[in-house]
């Protein structure tokens, strides 16, 4: 009776040895899945605000280009304008 009882008594700390092994496993792995997802996330984050950066650096180069062009046409407009008034 005292084989069996130590032997049941052996297995069950065997079994909860395994279970807990088990459970460290399986939380070991769904961290380093959440650690994946959040590195991938912070990197489509990041890449996303790169996009943006630059398209509104695009876009404020584009829009200094076009007051630049409407500055030289007004000033070459004012110049032909005082030059006609000159021969008049």
């Amino acid at each position: 009776m005292r084989l069996i009882d130590r032997k049941m008594a052996l297995a069950s700390t065997n079994y909860q040895a395994q279970i807990t092994s088990i459970q460290e496993r399986a939380k070991k792995y769904n961290e380093r899945v959440l650690q994946i997802r959040e590195r991938r996330s912070s990197n489509e984050r990041a890449q996303g605000e790169k996009v943006q950066t630059e398209l509104s650096q695009k876009l404020t180069q584009a829009e200094e280009r076009l007051a630049q062009k409407l500055n030289s046409r007004k000033e070459r407009a004012k110049r032909y304008n005082e030059k006609a008034k000159e021969r008049v």
